[in-house]
């Protein structure tokens, strides 16, 4: 389970952030995730209940948010949603994008990003 790690990562920068003010207690944290991480929000959700135990961030709520995938194509110049394989097949697949109007390989442009969006914090 990436998540797990993904996670932690993020994890790990607001602890940072927040030790650097006088905070009693965080009541939510946003992370926001690029579609074509295949961060699965509910894998995420349990990986941050466990890797935020004793610590403030424990009991905060975390919302999630996807930012949705776009692709550019270098051929055609079609530039848009890709389309990806079945969602129970991700994990098993090499998770190779084809531009949907010529089957040519795009470049990612948005889809890939990580990032701790918002918190909402209670300063003592």
């Amino acid at each position: 389970m990436h998540e797990y790690g993904i996670v932690s990562n993020l994890i790990r920068v607001a602890l940072d952030r927040l030790a650097q003010e006088a905070v009693s207690e965080v009541v939510y944290v946003e992370f926001e995730f690029g579609e074509f991480l295949f961060v699965d929000p509910e894998n995420a959700t349990m990986a941050y209940e466990s890797l935020t135990r004793g610590t403030i961030l424990e009991n905060s709520e975390l919302r999630i948010r996807v930012l949705p995938g776009k692709i550019q194509c270098l051929s055609c110049g079609y530039v848009g949603k890709a389309e990806l394989p079945d969602k129970d097949h991700l994990h098993f697949s090499d998770h190779l994008l084809v531009c949907p109007n010529c089957s040519a390989s795009p470049r990612i442009i948005q889809g890939l990003e990580c990032s701790i969006t918002q918190m909402e914090v209670i300063v003592a």
